[in-house]
């Protein structure tokens, strides 16, 4: 069991990687290419998958209370990542058309997403 918590953890690392190569695809792509939904179907499909799996197998594999409760944190900090954007959105009364010109105040607020992504990857 603890080589399967290892290989789930090396896996959500890597999807954790391939999530911030997505984002900057999405970025520096041509917007009519939709490459950006690569970044949001991974954050919010594989990602919190895997962070439930490992949680499972660190449990399982009896990692130790520290390290189980430890694996719990990737996924409080991805389910936050949401909860910071409608956080945002009522905090600033956003709604989709605001999306090409948010308030100053609102892009302050969700640069966090790239600061709590990188906590993440820790």
């Amino acid at each position: 069991m603890r080589k399967l918590f290892l290989t789930v953890a090396w896996l959500f690392t890597a999807a954790v990687v391939l999530q911030l190569y997505f984002a900057a695809v999405g970025v520096f792509s041509n917007p009519e290419d939709e490459l950006f939904s690569w970044h949001g179907t991974n954050g919010r499909i594989v990602l919190p998958l895997l962070a439930l799996l490992l949680i499972v197998t660190a449990a399982l594999a009896r990692a130790g209370k520290r390290t189980i409760w430890l694996s719990v944190l990737p996924l409080v900090l991805i389910i936050f990542q949401t909860v910071l954007f409608i956080l945002t959105g009522v905090i600033f009364g956003l709604d989709e058309s605001d999306h090409a010109a948010p308030p100053l105040g609102a892009t302050l607020m969700l640069g966090l997403h790239a600061v709590n992504g990188t906590a993440i990857l820790l």
